[in-house]
């Protein structure tokens, strides 16, 4: 089964989409999402998240109260999918 990683942006999508491209090059599965729009209540399950740049630091901090250690910015080094 492939890994799913959710990756969440804020008002810009195009580098979202590039790593989205390269997640699925390796085989993996990948997901944008705005973190604007998020709703912890409709939380989906996921391997990894990666926050963008453009994510505010409050939609930041839901995200990771809402997925805790999977939450990584981008660029930085992604957990390891299970």
């Amino acid at each position: 089964m492939k890994s799913v990683t959710l990756i969440f942006c804020g008002d810009g999508g195009e580098a979202a989409k590039e790593i989205a491209v390269k997640i699925r090059t390796e085989g993996g599965s990948a997901q944008i999402r705005s973190a604007q729009l998020f709703d912890a209540a409709e939380k989906e399950p996921a391997d990894r998240v990666v926050t963008m740049p453009d994510v505010s630091e409050y939609d930041a901090k839901r995200l990771k109260a809402t997925y805790g250690d999977i939450v990584a910015p981008a660029g930085a080094v992604l957990p390891l999918p299970p």
